[in-house]
């Protein structure tokens, strides 16, 4: 038996991992390119019902079974799946959505990096209207720069045509801010919400962190650097995974100088395999309102896959 495995995508399914999965479910699983555990544990259930000839109890028992075989993180799987059953998020940016395939997928973390000034962070503005108001849903933003601004949640309210009187209680009770000053701050933050996500917030849906690399760079010794990461690293995915939240980071990049196409994410080469999937945001030289995002790397989205958006005064569309 295959134990204390981190990367569940790696793993692949056979009649070995439970005995519901028959030669005959894993080829039409296979043909509808489910060939992983990642694989499995990424789909809904509604959806492994069509594409298989398992049944919704079925399903059920072979995905607990797979979280608490496989993983390495620690959490109860029943708890784990007595959550609502979707498994999207929708981000209600209707270009964005249909690149993620209808959605972020909880559980998972994304990145969404670019240059300064390219709409990262107004992405987390829309999203927290979207999620606030619409679905009522909790979204906490770590803010490492003090640079959160209500006042662009507002604008985007007003020009939505929202009063800002009546929905004022539900951006207080869906909309956390914490700013933080160091790498002790965020990994203090990280593990408050371990423990009080269970307790009080059990409609957080969404974490955000945002700039992520600006707490890392001030520290002075590159071992130093990546302990922090790698104990940061630990604490956001185990997060994700135990309370089924999306992670969203926000990151700049680096740009080749000499191909000024070519970007990478900063942090280096540790931090460049641990998103699940990377967006990288860029403006429209043309036209100061038009953005793409590009799948940079992703371990089920199409890497290359590129969707445009306009980010105006409205918010990100």
């Amino acid at each position: 038996m295959v134990e204390n495995v981190q990367d569940e995508h790696k793993i692949k399914l056979t009649t070995e991992i439970h005995p519901l999965l028959t030669n005959d479910i894993l080829t039409q699983l296979k043909n509808n390119d489910i060939r992983t555990l990642g694989n499995f544990l990424d789909k809904s259930i509604e959806e492994l019902a069509r594409k298989s000839k398992l049944k919704y109890k079925e399903i059920s028992l072979i995905r607990k079974h797979i979280i608490n075989t496989y993983t390495t993180n620690i959490f109860n799987a029943e708890e784990y799946y007595n959550k609502p059953l979707s498994s999207i998020i929708p981000t209600g940016i209707q270009s964005l959505d249909k690149l993620l395939e209808g959605g972020l997928r909880r559980g998972k973390v994304y990145e969404i990096c670019g240059t300064p000034h390219s709409g990262k962070s107004q992405i987390f503005y829309t999203l927290a209207v979207n999620l606030s108001l619409e679905r009522n849903q909790g979204i906490y933003f770590i803010d490492t720069r003090n640079e959160f601004c209500i006042e662009r949640i507002e604008q985007i309210l007003k020009l939505r045509g929202y009063n800002l009187e009546e929905t004022a209680p539900k951006i207080e009770n869906n909309i956390f801010v914490e700013q933080i000053f160091d790498v002790n701050d965020l990994i203090t933050t990280l593990k408050e919400l371990h423990d009080e996500i269970p307790k009080k917030w059990n409609h957080m849906r969404v974490i955000v962190i945002d700039l992520f690399s600006s707490i890392f760079w001030p520290l002075s010794f590159e071992e130093s650097r990546l302990g922090f990461l790698n104990y940061v690293t630990n604490l956001i995915n185990s997060l994700a995974k135990q309370h089924s939240i999306v992670v969203i980071i926000i990151n700049s990049v680096k740009v080749n100088i000499v191909n000024k196409s070519v970007t990478t994410p900063d942090l280096g080469q540790y931090w460049f395999d641990v998103p699940d999937t990377r967006l990288l945001i860029k403006q429209n030289m043309f036209n100061v309102d038009n953005y793409s995002i590009e799948v940079l790397k992703s371990t089920r989205l199409k890497q290359g896959c590129i969707v445009n958006i306009v980010i105006d005064k409205n918010g990100v569309s």
